[in-house]
């Protein structure tokens, strides 16, 4: 038989229902997680369309949103190699032309002359040009650096920063013979008569 809660010791009715409080907070709060979660069985059978729809919509707008940016990344990046292989191109031909020009002259442009002289005949001793059609600005829009001083010949572009001294500068390989001689054979005869 048992006995009936009011006639129970007030510390054992005290324990018993705190007992029982604690019994319905943990019923309650099973059922709150429960009722929250949502199983992907649930949302495939169809049970959640809505969180399935909301959920694909998401992922369709992140893929959306991170495409565009990974796209024009590789644009911007596409751009700059290409920017870059067009001034390595260029210095690569001005170096050139500049060694035809000291071979036919016996020197190199002096700074003032520049890279014009590889253009355009100013009563040089010996020009033989054409060196190049044109000198045309690098690709972002400045001219090439060219300088002869003390003996010592430079050429170089400052790159997209456009300052010069910086890690974007490019400088062109030093030519091979090869590519000195192109299709002209007098290099031939003359290395031939030294």
């Amino acid at each position: 038989m048992q006995i009936p809660e009011r006639l129970r010791p007030p510390e054992e009715r005290k324990r018993r229902a705190a007992r029982r409080r604690a019994k319905r907070i943990e019923q309650h709060r099973e059922e709150t997680r429960r009722s929250e979660t949502v199983s992907m069985a649930d949302v495939v059978i169809g049970k959640k369309p809505a969180i399935l729809g909301a959920l694909l919509l998401l992922i369709l707008i992140a893929g959306v949103l991170l495409g565009g940016r990974s796209a024009t990344t590789r644009e911007r990046v596409t751009k700059q190699r290409t920017a870059e292989q067009r001034a390595m191109t260029d210095l690569t031909a001005l170096r050139i032309a500049l060694e035809r020009f000291r071979w036919d002259c016996r020197r190199y442009p002096t700074t003032k002359e520049g890279l014009r002289a590889l253009v355009s005949d100013a009563d040089y001793i010996g020009w033989r040009g054409y060196y190049v059609n044109m000198v045309r600005p690098d690709p972002w829009g400045q001219h090439y650096v060219y300088r002869f001083d003390n003996g010592v010949m430079t050429l170089f572009t400052m790159g997209p920063d456009q300052r010069e001294g910086t890690e974007d500068d490019m400088v062109p390989p030093p030519p091979t013979e090869e590519e000195v001689a192109g299709s002209n054979d007098a290099w031939k005869i003359r290395t031939e008569e030294l």
